[in-house]
């Protein structure tokens, strides 16, 4: 047996039987659309103003010298902000736990939802009958990790949190991901999806 497969088998004994093929991660990009697409805009726009407004400023001042600052000043105003309107959601499973986090900018993470599979109410693909269902929750009982709530591959699931009230994650599940919390939660309707 080669030395990298002893590796690899060693690792999967100290990992578990099932850890190695029980884990997914996944994440995506949310789409610029709605209140999120405005917000992008008006940030692009308050760039814009600000360069515009800083060079207008030390150009009537005749201050020339300091408008070579602009650009690293818009640099640093974009550094610190941009984060706000670049969101990315990453899900990940391990030992049959759902954790869904909301990436800012790459950098800061804010987990938005922390579940055991077996403590899920029910898992469905967030189409036909089951979409109703899914929409008769409140916004607020909502948690949302989509790129687009048109995605076809959304699924969502229902369970309580530490005050006992019902809510709602939605995600963008790969056949991987089905697979795992079927392992965990065996009456998950699964359907295709395109990942």
């Amino acid at each position: 047996m080669s030395k990298k497969k002893l590796e690899k088998y060693v690792r999967s004994a100290d990992m578990g039987d099932n850890a190695a093929s029980t884990f997914v991660n996944y994440g995506v990009k949310k789409k610029p659309e709605g209140k999120y697409r405005l917000s992008r805009i008006l940030m692009i726009t308050g760039y814009i103003v600000f360069a515009l407004a800083f060079f207008v400023f030390f150009a009537t001042m005749n201050i020339l010298p300091i408008i070579a600052l602009l650009p690293v000043l818009t640099w640093i105003l974009v550094f610190f902000t941009w984060r706000f309107v670049s969101i990315e959601y990453e899900y990940y499973i391990l030992d049959g736990e759902f954790r869904l986090t909301q990436v800012y900018g790459s950098k800061n993470m804010r987990e938005l939802c922390r579940v055991r599979i077996s403590a899920m109410d029910s898992v469905a693909p967030y189409r036909g009958e089951n979409k109703a269902k899914a929409d008769a929750f409140d916004e607020k009982d909502r948690i949302c990790g989509v790129s687009s709530m048109d995605n076809p591959d959304i699924y969502y699931a229902v369970f309580k949190d530490e005050s006992g009230a019902s809510r709602a994650v939605f995600f963008e599940a790969t056949e991987k991901t089905l697979k795992v919390i079927k392992y965990y939660k065996s009456d998950v309707e699964v359907v295709k999806t395109s990942h």
